[in-house]
Formats: C-alpha cells, structure tokens, sequence
C-alpha cells in the first residue's frame, strides 16, 4: 500500500506539472505573434542592409562575370503534413509506452527492494560489500542533486533580482530558467544567456540592459563553476579524478 501511494503520487505530481506546463506553453503560443512582429521590427533595419549589401554584390559580380552561365537547380517536393503525423506515429506511441510501463516498473522495484538486494548482494559478495556499495552510491545521488538544487537556486535568486532592477518583464520566470540552464554542461552557459537577451530584445532599445545582463550572466557563471559546485557538488560526490576522466571519455564517445 504504501509503494502503491507513493507511485500514484509521483503519477500525479508528474501530471499536475505537465498540467501547468501545457497551459503556460499555450499561453506563450498565443503571445508568439506578437513576439514575432517585435523582433521582424527590431531586425528589419539590419535585414534591409544586408539586402542592399548582397544586391550591390550580385550587380558587381554580374559586371565582373557577364558571360558566366547560372547553374540550374532543382527543387525537389517537400513532404505534406499527413505524412510528418504519419513519421512522427511510431514515436510518439513507443514513448507512450515507455511511460505506462515506467510506473509499473517502479511499483515492482520497489516492492522487491529487498529480495533485489539479497540478491545484489550474493552475486557480489566475494568481489565488493554490496549494502556499503548502495549506500554509498545512495549518498552520492542525494548530494548531488541536493548539490545542484542550491546552486540552482542561487543562480536564479541573483538572476532574478537583476532582471527585476533593471526593469525586466517576466524576470522571476526568467531567473529560474536560467538558474537552471545553467547546470548544463558546456551549452548551458550560451542557453542562460540567450534567454534573458531574447527578452531584452523586445523591450528595450538602448545596449545598457544588454550589457548589464551579459556581464551580470558571465560573472554568476564564474562564481558558479569555481566557487559553488566544488563547494556544494564536488564535496558531495566522492568521484575520484581517474573515474571522471574515464566517464567523460567513454560517455562523450557513446552519446557525442
């Protein structure tokens, strides 16, 4: 009973944020319009220069190569949209399958914990001390999300309070996400940092809150990757220096 309320409510934790998930998504969907008419004003004086550039370019080419043949070109149909739903069928249905068996899946885990780790634990006796082996690894996990979760929040506390004083619309939601792109590694500085410039962009006209976002965002990433991770991450995680090196290398060869 008790594995069963756990499962249900995760299940409906997990629902309850797709729910508010979807209606923020159809909120912004609906908004999109207005977004994009606010960067095509914002861009158009550069895209009109860079129109004029290339007619300019293509007349002086023309002058130097008068007789030069233009190559021909082919255009070759795109696919309709039925047949986009019809590719995109086969996916959606088995990661909907995955997501019904997940539960089931964690119900019998947990309800087998016990006999999984007798089991864990005669199959590797003679070699590692299982029960000290999943406490550790236990231990580990919880510190490094724990870990995470406060550097997270930091970074988005200080974001946030930044993008409210210079006058930011949307700035606590915008400093939580860039609080939490900013756990990715190597893309999530670029991420963070393209969010709040994204929504700077439509606001305002002036390159001061530009700049102020740009150093503000390089400076907390700074902070974060040699002040907080190894003070709230690297303390946590007992991983040693060969073991990492080892993981980055097999890891970034299996996945990119």
């Amino acid at each position: 009973m008790a594995v069963a309320g756990i499962v249900l409510a995760g299940m409906g934790l997990i629902g309850l944020l797709g729910y508010v998930l979807y209606g923020r998504a159809m909120s912004f969907a609906e908004e999109v319009p207005v977004y994009a008419s606010k960067i095509r004003q914002t861009i158009e004086p550069i895209s009109r220069k860079i129109q004029n550039f290339q007619q300019s370019a293509g007349n002086l080419t023309n002058d130097v190569h008068p007789t030069k043949k233009i190559p021909e070109v082919r255009l070759q149909e795109s696919p309709t949209w039925p047949d986009y739903r019809v590719r995109g069928v086969g996916s959606v249905w088995g990661a909907l399958i995955i997501a019904g068996v997940v539960p089931f899946l964690t119900f019998f885990m947990l309800c087998t914990n016990d006999q999984m780790a007798i089991r864990m634990n005669g199959l590797s006796s003679c070699r590692i001390d299982a029960a000290r082996f999943i406490t550790n690894v236990n231990q580990m996990i919880r510190g490094f999300v724990a870990g995470n979760l406060i550097v997270g929040s930091v970074m988005a506390a200080a974001t946030s309070l930044v993008l409210w004083r210079i006058g930011v619309k949307g700035a606590i939601p915008l400093g939580i996400a860039r609080g939490l792109l900013n756990l990715l590694p190597f893309l999530g500085l670029i991420a963070s940092l393209a969010l709040p410039l994204a929504a700077a962009m439509l606001q305002f006209n002036t390159p001061g809150p530009y700049i102020v976002i740009t150093l503000t965002i390089l400076l907390l990433h700074v902070v974060s990757a040699n002040l907080l991770v190894p003070k709230f991450i690297a303390t946590r995680v007992s991983i040693g220096p060969v073991a990492a090196t080892v993981g980055i290398l097999f890891w970034g060869w299996l996945w990119g």
